[in-house]
């Protein structure tokens, strides 16, 4: 019967595949006729001429993520810098302003596609066993692949930060570049384009784009970071830096450029044939993540309209979902993010409720793997065929909803390792999820909290009613149980895409710290690290806000540190 399923589930893919794309076609024809405050032509970025690349500049930037595009945009108020930022990816398309459409620009040209290492121990329901980690390979990095959510975080991580030893970053001192952040007054500025599109056409900016940094320059005997040798088209370009070489290509990428570039552990470079300029056992350690359990899925009675797009192939026509996206009605609007509608912060029984820092965000999303045929759900957690054949084929179309815990503060961690001198070669990535069983304990008491959930009397009226199909996954368990809601969390791993930690910022004394409290990579001149992978600990939240905080905050730092060497000062 499982292959039988299978089979099915295979076809019916490959049927709506021909729907799916004309929606894309149509949305995409729709926005260039009706909405040119996305098109925004004028205003996109465009790379320099190759050929009017100059051969130094005080900053270079690798990484025109969320943080590089911070860094560029501040470092370039300076008119007497000159700054270069390199971006491997090239300028948005134009469907990446559309929240909803974020799981469709996951595992494509736009998207790095890194995976984890297989695992017995989570991700089970997922090909191969590995877990999907979407990051973004375009301008503007995640910011232009998320679901477009900001959330600060708690205070007590930010003071956890400074008691760890890193002065400057508790939360008094952060709580600024917040809000410089949320005093964005200029409309249609956001994501990148807050950034980079008001900013670009600076004389002392460069920007180029499908630039694949290669390795950053380090002079071993002074032991500084010089520039960075980087392909664009087929040719290669050493570019030089007379005053810092600053790092933001994420969490996953910073790490494996040091290394490549012989910044990082001996014993994981010496064996690639890597000459090892600093010897630095934390780079691509300390690697946190808010893993979450997406498998919970409950179907209801509804008794409204149905949400555009979720359930366009088998109730709306293509040109019926786009021309009622683009009109603003009421069903279009509720799409704007459909997977994290609503979400809260709750304290389970291991988490002491008077400290104000709860350890589980509950996301609430308005459909389930089953509500859009498998097209976006099951393509975006990577579900195996015969899984979904199994558990959520026959809620097929239904209309039903999920909440998912994520595990705020883990105590597992896990670490990025180099496969290969060649930085084309993804590096091996050990999530480590359930590592400590308290993350385990967490988030089965998350699970339990979200299904009680359920059983209010508001969602008893919805007849709110769990997806008892996914019960095959561990069918000798009992329904409901501890060891019930373990399954669920081993099978529908989900990242949540919050990698974060493996450069991170620590004091001196501390031996597996990579950055010190200004940024900077420990041993060497002119090198700082400005991204995700400096959090020595995981934020309560959605980590977007949190990265563009700190790069705010590491522009500060730079002009600081380089205020009484620039010409006319600040």
């Amino acid at each position: 019967m499982t292959a039988i399923n299978t089979f099915v589930t295979m076809w019916r893919f490959l049927l709506t595949l021909g729907p799916s794309a004309m929606v894309i076609l149509l949305l995409n024809k729709g926005i260039l006729e009706q909405r040119p405050d996305i098109v925004d032509e004028p205003h996109r970025v465009r790379s320099i001429r190759i050929e009017d690349l100059r051969d130094s500049y005080d900053f270079i930037v690798v990484g025109g993520g969320s943080a590089g595009c911070v860094l560029a945009a501040r470092l370039s108020e300076n008119p007497h810098w000159s700054v270069l930022l390199l971006e491997a990816g090239g300028d948005e398309p134009l469907l990446i302003d559309l929240p909803q459409m974020y799981p469709v620009f996951q595992r494509s040209p736009w998207d790095w596609k890194y995976q984890t290492e297989p695992s017995d121990r989570y991700c089970l329901a997922m090909e191969d066993g590995r877990c999907f980690w979407p990051r973004g390979k375009v301008l503007g990095g995640c910011s232009s692949i998320n679901a477009m959510m900001y959330v600060r975080g708690n205070r007590r991580d930010y003071d956890h930060w400074a008691e760890l030893g890193n002065p400057g970053w508790e939360y008094a001192n952060v709580l600024h570049y917040f809000r410089k952040m949320e005093d964005m007054r200029v409309p249609g500025y956001d994501a990148n384009k807050g950034y980079m599109r008001r900013s670009w056409q600076r004389p002392n900016l460069d920007i180029v784009l499908k630039a694949f940094v290669e390795r950053l320059i380090i002079e071993p005997q002074s032991r500084r970071a010089v520039g960075v040798l980087f392909e664009y088209g087929l040719a290669k370009h050493t570019v030089r830096a007379t005053r810092e070489v600053i790092l933001s290509a994420g969490s996953l990428a910073s790490p494996q450029l040091l290394m490549v570039s012989g910044v990082g552990p001996r014993e994981q470079l010496q064996p690639l044939g890597i000459e090892v300029v600093q010897h630095l056992p934390g780079v691509g350690g300390n690697l946190q993540d808010h893993i979450s359990t997406s498998g919970a899925i409950y179907t209801f009675d509804s008794h409204q309209e149905r949400h555009l797009l979720v359930h366009c192939a088998g109730r709306c026509s293509p040109k019926e979902s786009v021309d009622a996206f683009l009109a603003g009605t009421p069903t279009a609007s509720s799409t704007r993010c459909p997977s994290t509608r609503s979400w809260a912060f709750v304290s389970t029984r291991y988490q002491d409720v008077r400290l104000d820092w709860p350890d589980v965000q509950l996301f609430m999303g308005s459909y389930g793997y089953g509500a859009d045929g498998g097209m976006v759900g099951r393509r975006g957690a990577a579900i195996t065929l015969e899984n979904y054949a199994e558990a959520f084929e026959p809620l097929l179309y239904q209309d039903s909803f999920v909440i998912a815990p994520l595990l705020m503060r883990p105590r597992s961690r896990g670490f990025v390792q180099l496969r290969s001198a060649d930085v084309r070669v993804h590096p091996r990535i050990h999530a480590n999820y359930y590592d400590d069983p308290h993350d385990m304990a967490v988030m089965v008491e998350g699970l339990k909290m979200a299904h009680r959930l359920t059983q209010t009397p508001a969602m008893a009226a919805l007849n709110a009613t769990m997806n008892i199909y996914e019960w095959r996954n561990c069918p000798e368990v009992e329904y409901l149980s501890d060891a019930f809601w373990e399954c669920l969390a081993r099978f529908y791993s989900q990242t949540i895409y919050h990698p974060v930690g493996t450069c991170k910022m620590a004091p001196a004394s501390d031996p597996s710290g990579v950055v010190d409290p200004r940024l900077r990579v420990r041993g060497l001149r002119g090198l700082r690290v400005i991204d995700a992978s400096i959090m020595p600990t995981i934020p309560t939240g959605n980590t977007n806000a949190p990265t563009l905080m700190l790069a705010e905050r590491g522009a500060d730092i730079i002009k600081e540190d380089w205020r009484h060497y620039t010409n006319g000062g600040w």
